[in-house]
C-alpha cells in the first residue's frame, strides 16, 4: 500500500510453520475527507483510513437560498477547512477527498454531466473536482452519491456479510447504487437514477426526463409538496399557512404529524408507489440487503413504513428473502462518509474502482 498506510507488526508465535507476521493500518497522520452534495444540502466529513468518522459538518443546509454553485462551493470548502482546523489536521496529512454527488457525473474526468433539480443551473459540465481540489490542495475524486454509499456499506458497514447489496435514497429525488459480488453495477451514463425514471403511472406527470409516469413524479418530497401545493391553490385543506411557493416537505409532515388527513394520504400515497417500484427493483436484482435512505426515509416514519409494507408484500411470491436497514450505517451522513470510501478505495487501487 502507497505511502506507509500499512505497519508491519511483530512475528506471531504458532505451533508450527512459517511464523507470520501481523498486520494493521497505519491511521497516524493519514485522513480522507468525504463530501457529498445533494439537492437539498451539502455536508462533509473527516474519516481516518479505518473509515471512522472523526469529524462532520452540515455545509449547507437550504441549498435553494444560494444564488450561484460557485458561492455554494466556496462556502463548502471554507467549513471543511474550519472542520480541519478544529481538529488540528493539515492539508498535507489528507491522502485526498471523495466528492459524492447527484448524477450522472464522469468520474474519470471529476466534472458533472446534465444536472437537474437544483436551484441554479449552473451547475452541469463543471469541473467540480478540480475546483475542490484548488480550494482545498488535495487530490479529488467525484462519483456518484449512491455508488459511494453502497461501497462504503459493502466493505466497512452493514453490508459486510452480504454479497448482493442495494442502496436506495429517496428525497427530492430516487437514485439507486448497487453491488453484486464485488462490482458495482453501473449504467452506460454512470447514471444512479435508472429506478426514478421507470414509469409506475403510464401517460401520468410530465416528468423533467420527458417521460410521462415516472416514479419520480409520485413517489418524492418534490412530488409530495407540488400535490399538497395543488390541493391548498384549490382551496383544499392542507393545515399549512404559508404562500404556495414556501411550503416544502417539513411543512407537510408536521401538518400530518397534527392530524391533517390530506398530508398524511400523500405521504401514504408516495410512499406506497416508491414501494411498488421498489418491489419490482428487488425482483428484478434479487439483492440479499437494501438500505433504505433519504430525507423522506428519515423525516417521515409514515412514507417508511409505506414503503416497507408495499415493498415487502410485492416480495410475498418472490423467491429468496431480502433484508431491509434504515438509514445506513452514519444515517444522513453516509453518502459523506461513502465520499472517503470511495476515494480510499481508489488510492489503495481496489479492483471495484476500475
Amino acid at each position: 500500500m502507497a505511502n506507509g498506510a500499512v505497519l508491519e507488526g511483530e512475528y506471531q508465535t504458532t505451533a508450527m510453520g512459517r511464523k507470520p507476521y501481523s498486520y494493521d493500518v497505519n491511521t497516524e497522520g493519514k485522513y480522507v475527507l468525504g463530501i457529498d452534495i445533494s439537492r437539498v444540502k451539502i455536508s462533509a466529513v473527516v474519516c481516518d483510513i479505518k473509515m471512522r468518522v472523526i469529524d462532520s459538518v452540515i455545509s449547507v443546509e437550504d441549498i435553494i437560498k444560494y444564488g450561484s454553485s460557485a458561492e455554494l462551493i466556496d462556502k463548502m470548502c471554507r467549513d471543511i477547512q474550519a472542520m480541519l482546523d478544529r481538529n488540528s489536521i493539515s492539508t498535507s496529512e489528507l491522502i485526498g477527498a471523495g466528492i459524492s454527488m447527484v448524477g450522472p457525473v464522469d468520474r474519470h474526468t471529476g466534472c458533472t454531466q446534465r444536472v437537474v433539480g437544483f436551484p441554479t443551473h449552473d451547475w452541469s459540465n463543471m469541473p467540480l473536482g478540480d475546483m475542490v481540489r484548488m480550494r482545498i490542495g488535495c487530490p479529488v475524486y467525484v462519483d456518484n452519491g449512491t455508488y459511494a454509499a453502497v461501497l462504503y456499506e459493502y466493505l466497512y458497514g452493514v453490508g459486510r456479510p452480504y454479497k448482493r447489496v442495494a442502496f436506495v435514497n429517496s428525497s427530492f429525488g430516487i437514485r439507486a447504487g448497487y453491488i453484486n459480488n464485488n462490482v458495482i453495477v453501473r449504467s452506460a451514463n454512470n447514471d444512479e437514477s435508472a429506478l426514478a425514471h421507470t414509469t409506475i403511472v403510464p401517460s401520468g406527470e410530465r416528468c423533467f426526463c420527458g417521460k410521462r409516469g415516472c416514479v419520480n413524479g409520485y413517489a418524492t418530497t418534490s412530488a409530495i409538496f407540488r400535490n399538497i401545493r395543488r390541493l391548498k391553490e384549490l382551496g383544499g385543506n392542507v393545515g399549512i399557512d404559508k404562500p404556495l411557493n414556501e411550503i416544502y416537505f417539513k411543512d407537510v409532515i408536521d401538518a400530518a404529524n397534527a392530524g391533517n388527513p390530506s398530508c398524511a394520504h400523500e405521504i401514504h400515497m408516495a410512499g406506497e408507489m416508491f414501494g411498488y417500484a421498489l418491489s419490482n427493483y428487488i425482483t428484478l436484482l434479487n439483492p440479499e440487503l437494501v438500505i433504505l435512505s433519504g430525507s423522506a426515509i428519515h423525516m417521515s416514519q409514515n412514507y417508511y413504513d409505506t414503503v416497507f409494507n408495499a415493498a415487502m408484500l410485492g416480495q410475498s411470491l418472490s423467491h429468496g428473502s431480502t433484508t431491509f436497514q434504515k438509514g445506513g450505517s452514519h444515517g444522513a451522513l453516509t453518502m459523506a462518509v461513502g465520499g472517503a470510501a470511495m476515494y480510499f478505495e481508489k488510492y489503495v487501487g481496489n479492483p471495484m474502482m476500475e
